[in-house]
């Protein structure tokens, strides 16, 4: 398989992804692919765990496959058969399926102290500003490491290994190392609608491939630590 080929089909999945995210959330009918749903898995228990994995799955596939099409797209090697770019392609979500469930299961045992994943939602100033304190920290963490890949570049793993699963899966540690702060702040902050969700897209695959990316990110950090710390003084201010 050539690469152009290679790119479309995954392209062609990403777009498959949206289709069902889209008719999930418009249609009302398919709940445990809804991001809202989701979100707040981890009130039911570990049952949910399976339900939570379909729908991260299918978000998975809708807001990164653009990043798996954008690195194929960078290689020159040959992408090999069906087979190979199926191994390429699960070895990316790997790693983000280990995050995802290491999200579900913080949220399990953290609900039972705090009610942590409602902090946008009750007006708890203490807990929008340690989310976005987070989010602000996260994303100059991303900006350094996204820095350091594209000074390494091509010579990190994910771009000299041979197309395949170890390639796949160091492609995915890298997106989970970049974008892992948004993931959790789109989740905490339950922006699940499809405005939010494509605006999350473009944001991660600009952070990861754009030209000033890093430079977004550290913007968008600053941002949210100015954020953070102006929702902390206004909750001290006498007034």
């Amino acid at each position: 398989m050539n690469r152009a080929p290679a790119v479309a089909t995954v392209a062609a999945l990403a777009a498959g992804a949206w289709a069902l995210l889209l008719a999930s959330a418009f249609s009302g009918d398919g709940l445990t692919l809804v991001h809202g749903r989701l979100c707040g898995a981890a009130h039911a228990g570990f049952g949910a765990l399976s339900g939570f994995l379909l729908g991260w799955l299918v978000m998975l596939a809708a807001m990164m496959l653009p990043d798996v099409a954008a690195a194929l797209a960078k290689r020159r090697d040959p992408v090999g058969g069906v087979a190979t770019l199926v191994r390429y392609v699960t070895g990316y979500f790997a790693p983000w399926v280990a995050f995802g469930v290491g999200l579900f299961v913080a949220g399990s045992v953290l609900q039972r102290v705090i009610d942590f994943t409602e902090p946008f939602g009750n007006g708890d100033a203490s807990g929008v500003a340690a989310v976005l304190g987070l989010l602000g920290c996260g994303q100059f963490a991303s900006a350094a490491f996204v820095r350091r890949l594209r000074a390494a570049a091509p010579a990190s793993p994910a771009d000299v290994a041979p197309i395949g699963a170890r390639a796949g899966i160091a492609l995915g540690c890298e997106s989970v190392r970049c974008c892992w702060a948004l993931m959790v702040f789109m989740l905490v902050a339950k922006m699940h609608d499809p405005a939010s969700l494509a605006a999350f897209t473009f944001l991660i695959a600009y952070q990861r491939h754009g030209r000033w990316g890093c430079s977004a990110a550290r913007a968008l950090g600053f941002a949210a630590l100015a954020d953070a710390f102006f929702t902390v003084a206004m909750r001290a201010s006498p007034l």
